[in-house]
């Protein structure tokens, strides 16, 4: 998707809701609202081959903005390589830590594909309790001096399941910013649309994660 210098990024995600377009980049991890018009026009400026981004077509400050937060993209760009080297500073760096937390071995739903099968064999499922969590915060806050990004992926089992512990690491996560060390938040869920707490994590989690919403006006 190539056109005058710009593509649109390999990393970017397009979810239609509710007559608009969701996109999150995973590269950037930049999320933005645009109208489906905008978005549709977007993609037929980039494919076709006689037409420019120009006023014209779209705003110069709506390009502008997607191409700050990574959806576009110049069209030299090797994202591959990119992913290659952000993944290995994540790995290497010692100013970024990355860490999985198992928030929880309990799920709502019983897929018998699971890759975590053997849990149904344990008499007890278990949570990282709050106290658990507290000793992962030791272990960051030990580097802090150094730190400067941490991202940790939340997973379970569900970890929905185990709200009140989820809660807490996220308002933790978040404090560091005041120490200006940048936390990345991710959660691995399975079919949670129907928990008891879910809109209030979205909440939660929009407040503490997302980045700029684009209305796409002219």
């Amino acid at each position: 998707m190539e056109m005058n210098g710009i593509k649109l990024s390999r990393y970017t995600l397009a979810v239609p809701y509710q007559g608009r377009v969701i996109l999150f980049n995973t590269l950037s991890r930049s999320l933005v609202a645009i109208s489906e018009e905008v978005w549709n026009r977007l993609k037929n400026s980039i494919n076709n081959a006689n037409v420019g981004i120009d006023n014209g077509t779209l705003n110069d400050q709506l390009i502008k903005e997607l191409t700050a937060l990574g959806f576009l993209i110049p069209s030299e760009l090797d994202e591959k390589e990119l992913m290659r080297t952000h993944v290995n500073i994540l790995k290497y760096t010692p100013t970024h830590m990355g860490m999985f937390v198992n928030l929880t071995s309990r799920c709502n739903l019983s897929c018998p594909y699971c890759y975590q099968d053997l849990r149904k064999a344990l008499d007890n499922n278990q949570d990282l309790t709050t106290d658990g969590w507290n000793r992962i915060m030791k272990l960051i806050n030990k580097r802090t001096n150094i730190l400067r990004n941490v991202n940790v992926v939340f997973f379970g089992g569900e970890p929905m399941l185990n709200y009140d512990t989820l809660k807490v690491a996220v308002r933790d996560l978040d404090s560091l910013r005041e120490i200006g060390i940048k936390a990345s938040k991710s959660k691995i869920s399975c079919n949670i649309e129907h928990l008891q707490n879910y809109s209030e994590f979205l909440t939660l989690y929009v407040k503490s994660r997302y980045k700029k919403l684009l209305e796409g006006e002219q």
